[in-house]
């Protein structure tokens, strides 16, 4: 499990870094394509890190140890982070997926969420796989 758990952490800080990339450079081309292709594995790498952050939240309130130390925190932060990220992101496609592009209003709401769901990704998927490396070789 932990070879596997290395490969998924190292794809996720893979992922974080060509949303970071994808962030900043999209208005220099035309990135309607790649965002489609982006926004499907984002819903796979969400999944992920949510599964493995809830994996690491759960082991962690099953030590025994009530107190709040840093793997507390840490665990919780990227779990409920994670959860967010997952409402926002699915809110935010669904209505993409289902809407299309909408008057300019709605458009602008919907573009500001975006910007909070790329930043999150690139902040939770990061943290996330860097864990996962790190367990990996901890375990």
């Amino acid at each position: 499990m932990d070879g596997i758990k290395r490969i998924i952490g190292a794809l996720l800080i893979l992922f974080s870094i060509v949303i970071a990339v994808q962030f900043i450079a999209w208005r220099l081309y035309d990135s309607g394509d790649v965002w489609t292709v982006v926004n499907y594995i984002s819903l796979v790498a969400i999944a992920l890190a949510f599964y493995f952050n809830l994996e690491r939240k759960r082991k962690n309130e099953t030590s025994g140890d009530d107190s709040v130390n840093r793997e507390y925190i840490e665990s919780n932060v990227l779990y409920f982070g994670t959860m967010v990220l997952a409402a926002l992101f699915l809110f935010n496609w669904l209505n993409l997926l289902v809407n299309g592009a909408k008057d300019v209003g709605e458009e602008v709401m919907h573009d500001v969420v975006w910007v909070v769901v790329d930043v999150m990704l690139i902040v939770l998927m990061g943290a996330t796989g860097g864990h996962l490396l790190k367990g990996a070789r901890s375990d």
